[in-house]
């Protein structure tokens, strides 16, 4: 995942300039060249002086924003007014004397979403960019993996080499892999402990079990704290509300097998779900494979009305081999394999108290995440050695916050939390004897971040807004301040929503990146990466609502980057990237039993010191489906996706840069023959286009997968 300067970077160290410890564990030499950002490298001639630098790229002041979110508190305040609180239950009153649920008079819209929020809230409301993938949405497109159901949202872009053992990441709005954060029922994936800096491997979760996926694109540190700089993604499994039982089987090309089992039982006082999946598959790309145990469950306890536990588990162990990057995949590489293995464990408690249909509530949260990973690499000739990695990464937090309503349309939203991270690594790098012989890279390092937020939300009339600032502490940095600001408004009458906000985020460095030996380009004294960020969009609906169009301008500049600098051989803040664009969703339903879905995202992307465009960030992606129910128990689903080209670089071949831009299609169905019996399908390929997801990663070819499914609601 090289950036623009990857070519110069290359020759560098092909001239014997320098060696970069690369790829697998201990690093990522001209690939990843070691960065923490995920791809960007820096050449000997780039600005290095970190006052240069911010006089090269203009962006808002961070106080002139804070100025304005104080402006903004004090407004809001001095309309507020103590709510009319009931003396016997202490619920709020209307103004009429009765008591005021969370929605007033309105009914329950059909779609919340709870990521990046402290309660729950209609989407309809939202102001931040949130894309919400549903249960029916999943099953239609036949997905195999999470990954897989990612390409069909606006701003976001799915790379990464076809095979699932390789890394299948989001990049949204031009940001980088370890820039969006990855969550499971809202505990963190991401590893710092990872070469890229956090980048998290999508196909990796595979859909058993799934309920939906949201995606809330934007900076994201007034809620999450540290990471989140463009987005995040979360995927929230089912619970045991409802009654249900599935088993599938699934049976495919490339020797794929996979099955699945899932329940969800409802019971008076306490409601469970589990869902575990095994899968193996082979050849997808050359020699690849994989295989995967996957587990997840819970129980969610109610006592009473004004209290709920939620308690999740989820584990997962998998394996497999793969063509490290920039190694040329099969076609231009040596055609050795990368192995790895991967054991993930996380946990999650989240206890409620208090009616969140009165807004007066608070909410606890305890989440455990750890992972353990063993991989050994090849070399990639002429410049990157074999090395072997076993690291360890562990990541607990705790967090409160509690919606206090001050007036019957303005709440005040405040949190704390508490983060400890620890992180070790074992690694060798295998240099020639001429070059000092194996190299080793061991560090153990943790880190504690104490977080508090502010958040004051409200309705005026037809207009929604939300304006909130966030305080971390971080060990062994500075304070970091993340403000936020965002509004929708709906023209009374009219279908039309208006949407918009501003906020900053911001990441620490990677355990990776701060601890590694000096020997590798570590650096103790890397500052946080930061993002500032804006978006403007509007909803509308036509033809009673039978179409419905969104189109969402965005703009981010992202500063204090972290490369590798050969002049120091170390990694440095210093590179600044701006991203521009227009994302754009059409929904036409021309009949009750036909649905015509278009995402289109137009993007600029480039460095912002030499305006040079950067690796494998094309000008534009999308998708395109057309969803057929003829019979309430037949569907069908042909989509469609496309990317423009874009830059790339493999170390062997360096004649190459670029990769075309390519189309593919997919068709997927299923047929419900008998009342708790389903066949279903899904054709990748359909029309064997060959293309490349990375020069010498060929993409999928024509593959098909077959699967039975019992379900018992």
């Amino acid at each position: 995942m090289l950036r623009s300067r990857g070519l110069a970077l290359i020759q560098a160290i092909g001239s014997g300039r320098a060696i970069l410890p690369v790829q697998s564990g201990i690093g990522s030499m001209a690939a990843q060249a070691g960065q923490d950002s995920g791809g960007r490298l820096g050449v000997v001639d780039f600005c290095c002086s970190r006052s240069q630098m911010r006089s090269q790229t203009a962006r808002p002041s961070r106080l002139s924003l804070k100025l304005l979110m104080a402006v903004l508190f004090l407004s809001v305040g001095a309309i507020a007014q103590e709510p009319d609180v009931d003396p016997e239950s202490g619920e709020e009153r209307a103004a009429d004397g009765a008591v005021q649920g969370a929605e007033g008079d309105q009914g329950p819209p059909s779609i919340f979403y709870d990521t990046a929020t402290v309660e729950a809230r209609p989407i309809e409301k939202a102001t931040a960019t949130v894309s919400v993938v549903e249960e029916d949405e999943i099953e239609a497109l036949e997905a195999a993996h999470v990954g897989d159901l990612l390409p069909w949202i606006p701003g976001l872009l799915v790379s990464g080499p076809a095979s699932r053992a390789g890394l299948t990441t989001a990049r949204i709005r031009g940001g980088d892999p370890n820039f969006t954060l990855v969550l499971v029922d809202g505990v963190p994936l991401n590893d710092s402990t990872d070469p890229l800096g956090g980048a998290f491997n999508l196909a990796s979760l595979p859909i058993a079990g799934v309920e939906r996926v949201e995606v809330v694109r934007g900076p994201l540190s007034t809620y999450f704290g540290s990471t989140g700089l463009s987005g995040a993604v979360n995927v929230i499994t089912r619970t045991g509300a409802e009654k249900r039982f599935d088993v599938d089987l699934q049976a495919g090309s490339n020797s794929l097998l996979r099955s699945s089992v899932a329940f969800a039982l409802p019971g008076d006082s306490v409601d469970s779900s589990f869902a575990a999946s095994w899968e193996q598959e082979e050849g997808v790309i050359g020699e690849d494979r994989f295989e995967q145990l996957a587990l997840v469950g819970g129980f969610q306890v109610h006592p009473s009305e004004r209290t709920q536990l939620d308690l999740r588990a989820r584990f997962a162990s998998w394996e497999g081999d793969d063509y490290p990057d920039s190694s040329g995949g099969p076609v231009y590489g040596s055609g050795q394999l990368r192995q790895s293995q991967y054991d993930e464990l996380s946990l999650g408690a989240d206890v409620r108290l208090g009616a969140e249909a009165h807004r007066r509530h608070h909410r606890g949260r305890a989440s455990l995440f750890r992972r353990s990973s063993d991989r050994q690499s090849p070399a990639i000739l002429p410049i990157v050695p074999a090395s072997s990695e076993e690291s360890t990464y562990s990541d607990i937090q705790l967090a409160w916050t509690s919606v206090l309503p001050l007036t019957q349309k303005v709440g005040l939203n405040v949190g704390a939390n508490l983060e400890r991270e620890e992180g070790t690594n074992e690694s060798l790098l295998f240099l020639l004897p001429e070059l000092g012989g194996e190299l080793f890279g061991d560090y153990q390092i943790d880190r504690t971040t104490a977080g508090a937020l502010v958040e004051l939300t409200g309705e005026m009339g037809n207009w929604h807004f939300e304006i909130g600032t966030r305080l971390d502490l971080p060990s062994g940095e500075s304070n970091e301040w993340s403000p936020r600001f965002g509004f929708n408004f709906r023209p009374g009458g009219t279908s039309v929503l208006l949407r918009g906000s501003i906020g900053e985020a911001f990441k620490l460095p990677s355990f990776y990146a701060l601890a590694s030996p000096p020997a590798l380009g570590g650096n103790a004294e890397l500052e946080p990466e930061t993002a500032l960020g804006a978006d403007l969009g509007i909803e509308a609906g036509f033809a009673n609502d039978a179409v419905e169009l969104g189109l969402t301008l965005f703009a981010i500049d992202y500063d204090n980057l972290i490369d590798f600098d050969f002049e120091t051989f170390s990694l440095i803040n210093r590179s600044s990237v701006k991203a521009r664009g227009l994302e754009t969703s059409l929904s036409w339903r021309p009949l009750t039993t036909l649905v015509v879905r278009l995402e289109l995202t137009l993007q600029d992307v480039e460095d912002a010191a030499s305006a040079e465009e950067l690796l494998q960030e094309p000008s534009w992606f999308g998708g395109f489906r057309i969803e057929w129910r003829p019979r309430g128990r037949l569907s069908l689903l042909l989509d469609t996706r496309g990317v423009a080209e874009s830059l790339d670089r493999q170390i062997p071949v360096p004649e190459r840069t670029k990769i075309e831009g390519y189309g593919v299609v997919g068709l997927a169905g299923r047929w419900q023959f008998e009342r708790r019996w389903a066949i279903h399908f899904r054709l990748d390929n359909l029309t064997d286009e060959e293309y490349e997801t990375q020069i010498g990663f060929p993409g999928v070819g024509r593959r098909l997968r077959l699967g039975v499914r019992y379900s018992h609601f």
